[in-house]
């Protein structure tokens, strides 16, 4: 259901606003303005699309960036260099071209919840989960009414992103704690005068460096005659 949404955007962009699963989201979806700007923003966003579908990224981020040149106020240009920037893993600076791209989708519900997303999946992908749950959030409140199921399955994506997140610190506590148990059975397995120098190691190891310096070099005490 997620890459046939994320297709579905692709599409959108490619074809300048005009898909029928904008209707959905009611009548206030913009329209492509007539000036020449707007048209050859529209048509370098649609070759960054295009340049991103297959995988030349930086490509996608330069033409993305002309577009907007060309016209500051298309979402779509933003929404495109977005998109190429969180797969080049530069999530800050693709937060704020959605950001920007939903700003300048007004009353468009349809560019702003598509932008939403993005922004959703981006945070996601970088495991900011609370973040990405707020966005995922956003997301379903604003498509709820007109499509219910995307709405929830938003939701379920929020919940995965943390479940991802608390797997994976379960999983370096139990590394953790299988490491500790390794190196207690090897000094079990030892004699004892060795398990005592392994023990003063361990002990050096969290010791800061001036306590370790002493350690290994214990000053040296006068004797009176």
């Amino acid at each position: 259901m997620r890459n046939k949404f994320l297709t579905l955007v692709a599409l959108a962009v490619t074809a300048g606003w005009a898909t029928p699963a904008a209707a959905y989201f009611g009548p206030e979806r913009n329209r492509v303005p007539e000036s020449r700007a707007y048209r050859q923003s529209s048509d370098l966003t649609t070759r960054s699309v295009e340049a991103l579908l297959h995988g030349k990224t930086q490509r996608a981020v330069d033409l993305s960036t002309e577009a907007i040149a060309r016209e500051p106020s298309n979402p779509w240009a933003y929404y495109a260099r977005a998109n190429a920037l969180t797969q080049m893993g530069r999530t800050e600076s693709a937060i704020e071209d959605y950001d920007s791209a939903i700003a300048l989708s007004g009353k468009d519900v349809w560019g702003r919840s598509v932008a939403i997303y993005g922004r959703a999946r981006a945070l996601d992908a970088a495991d900011r989960c609370t973040d990405a749950a707020r966005s995922y959030k956003e997301y379903a409140r604003l498509v709820a009414p007109f499509e219910p199921e995307l709405a929830a399955n938003a939701r379920q994506y929020s919940g995965y992103c943390v479940a991802a997140s608390i797997d994976a610190n379960a999983a370096r506590q139990k590394v953790a704690a299988m490491n500790h148990e390794r190196t207690m059975g090897r000094l079990d397995a030892t004699p004892m005068h060795h398990k005592v120098a392994a023990k003063k190691q361990l002990r050096k190891k969290a010791l800061p460096e001036h306590h370790k310096v002493a350690a290994v070099c214990p000053p040296t005490t006068k004797t009176t005659r």
